[in-house]
């Protein structure tokens, strides 16, 4: 482990002049950083794995990368344990609760069974982006306008969390009512987003469309699917329950840090809106 902090100055010499919008840092068999370069912006996401976090190790690789990476805005995904941000002008934006899964055939043919549409449902992926921008803002508190929607939206679909490995919707006779966005993170498949008209939440289809859409990611040679919500969105993490998802036992801080010296308002929404 002591090499990695030897070679942190070259690791992140290289991502400041990298223009790949998401890279992954390998700090040992069981933790990951996700780094993800939006605008100016640098994304930090801290991942580990069957509940082995090394708490003194995790902070120090991480007060090392603030150190030499060149940004204008850090948005860091940590465990909330850790302490990082001493000397430095931040702000605490929210809390998040993270998930896993290894997916196997077993794992796949069980949620599959289970599925049942029911009548005048079908599942559709023909739709054009556009029609998810007003759908999400019906759906989605935290995009009351259209704008906010487009934006989102146009992220994930443009690949600010990795490309597009599966997009499907759901409609009620012909209105599309909901839709799942899968992302090909780093090799993991990213539940990035899924969203249904809130006429439509109690019925189950958001469960049904996520089986569906997580067997076509299964069946094109995915097997590791990540995914996290706010800890207040008690829909998302009802349904992650439903699909079998493992939740992991430390919840994250989203903290957004600002260049040492640097003043002036943070813009809350584009700093935490695309992880998902």
């Amino acid at each position: 482990m002591n090499n990695i902090f030897k070679k942190i100055p070259q690791i992140c010499a290289e991502i400041n002049q990298s223009t790949a919008k998401i890279q992954v840092l390998k700090l040992s068999e069981f933790e990951e950083i996700y780094i993800n370069k939006q605008r100016d912006s640098i994304i930090l996401d801290y991942w580990y794995y069957e509940n082995n976090l090394n708490k003194e190790f995790a902070e120090q690789i991480i007060k090392h990368l603030i150190e030499y990476l060149v940004f204008e805005e850090l948005i860091l995904i940590i465990p909330s344990i850790l302490q990082v941000t001493e000397g430095h002008d931040y702000f605490h934006l929210k809390e998040r609760q993270k998930y896993s899964k290894i997916m196997d055939i077993n794992y796949i043919n069980a949620l599959s069974e289970q599925v049942d549409l029911g009548d005048n449902y079908t599942i559709v992926t023909n739709f054009k982006t556009e029609e998810l921008y007003l759908l999400l803002m019906e759906s989605d508190s935290n995009c009351p306008t259209i704008e906010m929607a487009k934006k989102l939206i146009n992220e994930i679909m443009d690949g600010a969390n990795g490309a597009v490995i599966t997009a499907l919707g759901i409609s009620y006779n012909t209105e599309l009512i909901g839709c799942i966005i899968l992302n090909d993170f780093c090799g993991k498949v990213l539940g990035s987003h899924v969203f249904i008209k809130k006429d439509f939440q109690n019925k189950r289809l958001a469960k049904n469309m996520s089986i569906i859409a997580l067997k076509d990611v299964y069946d094109k040679g995915y097997n590791y699917l990540i995914a996290s919500n706010d800890i207040d969105n008690k829909y998302s993490q009802a349904l992650g329950d439903s699909v079998g998802l493992i939740k992991h036992s430390n919840t994250d801080s989203i903290i957004v840090l600002k260049k040492k010296g640097k003043k002036g308002e943070i813009d809350v929404i584009s700093s935490g809106g695309t992880i998902k």
